[in-house]
């Protein structure tokens, strides 16, 4: 059956007209909060990223130790940065220069004390050229080039870190703190892709989330290994002489000292891939000097006084 209109009034024919239709439902409504949250995580990003290099450097300053821990990346990151402040400044995005100039110079500082502890090689000094060289050409081509390199140059920039640390026994000196700074500066701009639907944004961010992941895996992998395998025979106190120091098949007395002192330097040594040196007794009792490189050895026995169970750390 038919429905007559009455089209002689407008109104109510027009109530009728909007009453017959199927209106698609309302989009959901978004968060104005939410909306703030994600407009701020450049902003966010921009904080981690500045003092990002920082706990890595300091590290390696103070301790010395750089197993596991890769030139290359902090070189490439250097240069790297350094395109991108030619980028930013071409592109009048000014604070964007902050964290670009503080992960060249830090990333570059980390570069040279690496370099001075012997760990450049002449096949990664020549990636670190030609990756200068593909730069400048980019950058002379013009703005669009140099921002097209760089955006796919951060797996190459990554790529070093991650096979030195897992191609290294016991990376010791990667700095965990140094990674986390990295992981959340990344992850903001993983989740600020997603939000402005830029894909090479969100290709960037999770890259490096995953990147960060698998570097901090590696890191606490070898922290959380070696306080767990410390086993002593008993407890209290315990007398300082006759204390029995055992490295691979060769063995030394300690005549006097403290016992846990002495626990707590070895784990230091071997936590840190450091050299620990002691004045010891040899098998006729003759004092020597004895140096454990905490990056080679495996398990330091320690006998506390004649105990049938030695202490061991691993």
């Amino acid at each position: 059956m038919q429905r007559k209109v009455n089209t002689k009034h407008p109104f109510i024919f027009h109530i009728i007209a909007l009453t017959s239709l199927r209106l698609p439902p309302a989009p959901p409504e978004v968060d104005p909060l939410m909306v703030d949250i994600l407009t701020w995580l450049p902003v966010a990003a921009a904080a981690f990223a500045v003092p990002q290099f920082l706990p890595q450097l300091l590290d390696v300053w103070r301790t010395g130790d750089t197993a596991g821990v890769s030139w290359s990346w902090a070189a490439l990151t250097s240069v790297s940065n350094g395109g991108w402040i030619a980028y930013f400044a071409r592109s009048h995005l000014w604070t964007a220069l902050v964290p670009s100039t503080s992960a060249t110079v830090l990333g570059g500082a980390l570069a040279i004390l690496l370099a001075r502890q012997g760990t450049i090689s002449r096949r990664s000094l020549t990636l670190i050229v030609i990756w200068a060289a593909v730069l400048l050409i980019c950058a002379l081509a013009g703005r669009v080039a140099l921002g097209t390199a760089l955006t796919a140059s951060f797996a190459l920039q990554v790529s070093p870190a991650v096979w030195t640390a897992y191609r290294t026994h016991r990376p010791t000196g990667i700095s965990v703190g140094t990674w986390l700074l990295i992981l959340a500066e990344l992850l903001c701009w993983g989740v600020y892709g997603l939000h402005i639907e830029d894909p090479r944004l969100t290709v960037l961010g999770w890259t490096g989330v995953a990147a960060s992941v698998l570097m901090l895996a590696r890191a606490l992998s070898v922290r959380t290994r070696i306080p767990g395998s410390i086993r002593r025979t008993r407890e209290g106190p315990q007398h300082m002489s006759g204390i029995r120091i055992t490295v691979g098949q060769s063995e030394w007395t300690l005549a006097e000292g403290d016992p846990a002192a002495l626990l707590s330097d070895i784990e230091a040594a071997l936590d840190k891939g450091t050299v620990l040196r002691m004045n010891l007794n040899d098998a006729t009792g003759k004092p020597v000097d004895v140096f454990i490189n905490g990056r080679v050895a495996e398990t330091v026995s320690v006998d506390l006084n004649a105990g049938p169970r030695p202490s061991e750390i691993s």
